[in-house]
């Protein structure tokens, strides 16, 4: 008959007491100092200290009041190029302020801006419609077709535009659905203007034989892709200008 196993009633990590155990280690008093036990083998090993005499002191003395002085005229000069910096930071941002303001609520910017897309747009249109007329033996007739629908168009939108904001309520006292749509019109003016560059530079770089002609009107082209490209910065410019604004004007609504 096999005997039942006995009950252990001391956990099994306790074994039998000895020296090894850290509760027989002598503990640190608590006002001892936390220093290392090389601390005096190093004072009594360390290099002998030479007394100097009064001729050396005074001169050590010199030395190291020349150097304070070199380090504070270092400093005074640090601080006054800090102070020279500040001043200039703050006058180049009170003028960025200044122009941010003048862009943000002047009238005056958009008008600028519509005015040269005025001025583009007739250069253009006028380009695209002589063009047209002389470019008879060419025979991509896509890129001035184009220029002349679109200016055509954006010539009337661009007077009233500009009159609309230049005559017309701010945006702070009129509603924001009526100006949103007018950017959505810049926007879509944006779109063909690219469409019409994107013709253009597909014209001008085209190596085919079969549309390349040796008439002269064909390489005026190029003439009529730079304004183009002019009139679609100014678009661009403007469209990101109103857009500001009318983010800014709204923002100091509320």
């Amino acid at each position: 008959m096999s005997q039942p196993i006995p009950n252990r009633t001391i956990p099994p990590f306790v074994r039998s007491v000895d020296c090894s155990f850290p509760h027989t280690a002598v503990r640190r008093p608590p006002d001892a100092v936390p220093v290392s036990r090389w601390v005096s083998y190093m004072r009594a090993s360390g290099a002998p200290q030479r007394k100097l005499s009064r001729e050396e002191e005074e001169q050590a003395d010199r030395i190291w009041a020349a150097y304070d002085e070199k380090r504070e005229h270092d400093e005074e000069a640090l601080l006054a190029s800090e102070r020279k910096n500040s001043a200039e930071n703050q006058r180049r941002h009170a003028f960025l302020r200044r122009v941010q303001r003048s862009l943000m609520r002047s009238p005056f910017a958009p008008l600028f801006f519509r005015i040269f897309i005025l001025l583009t747009t007739v250069v253009s249109l006028a380009l695209a419609a002589d063009i047209f007329r002389h470019n008879r033996p060419c025979k991509d007739h896509s890129t001035h077709t184009l220029a002349i629908v679109v200016n055509s168009l954006s010539l009337p939108y661009t007077l009233y535009i500009t009159w609309d904001e230049f005559f017309s309520k701010p945006i702070g006292l009129r509603r924001a659905r009526s100006k949103l749509r007018l950017m959505l019109l810049d926007l879509a003016f944006i779109i063909f203007e690219s469409a019409n560059i994107s013709l253009a530079f597909d014209a001008g770089t085209n190596t085919d034989r079969e549309l390349r002609a040796p008439h002269r009107k064909c390489s005026e082209q190029w003439g009529l892709i730079v304004v183009v490209l002019i009139t679609l910065t100014a678009w661009i410019g403007t469209f990101l200008l109103s857009l500001f604004r009318m983010v800014y004007m709204m923002d100091n609504d509320r």
